[in-house]
């Protein structure tokens, strides 16, 4: 008894390494072009390191007010220094005070 082998196609012998290769590529190409890929993910780092700097300066920010506002507790306040200050910023005189310009 003897067998026989179809020859197959060449068509047929292509098909499966032509769609491995086209599936490769467009795994491939969402990989890196993606809405999650590689260069999401660099304009996402870039995006971190520019909001943790606005959040360094924001802290630095919210710490000076803190100090600032301690200053204000009854304890730490001098009524001259703070009268003398309330003058200088709000431009009042009393009536029996005498003021001075100097012309810089």
């Amino acid at each position: 008894m003897s067998t026989r082998y179809k020859k197959q196609s060449l068509y047929g012998r292509l098909f499966l390494p032509v769609l491995t290769v086209l599936v490769l590529t467009y795994f491939t190409f969402h990989a890196v072009n993606g809405r999650y890929g590689y260069r999401a993910l660099q304009t996402e780092q870039v995006r971190i390191a520019e909001l943790l700097e606005q959040r360094a300066k924001l802290l630095d920010e919210r710490k000076a007010m803190r100090d600032r506002a301690n200053l204000l507790k009854l304890a730490a306040i001098d009524a001259d220094l703070l009268d003398e200050r309330a003058r200088q910023l709000l431009g009042y005189v009393r009536s029996d005070e005498l003021l001075i310009y100097f012309n810089r």
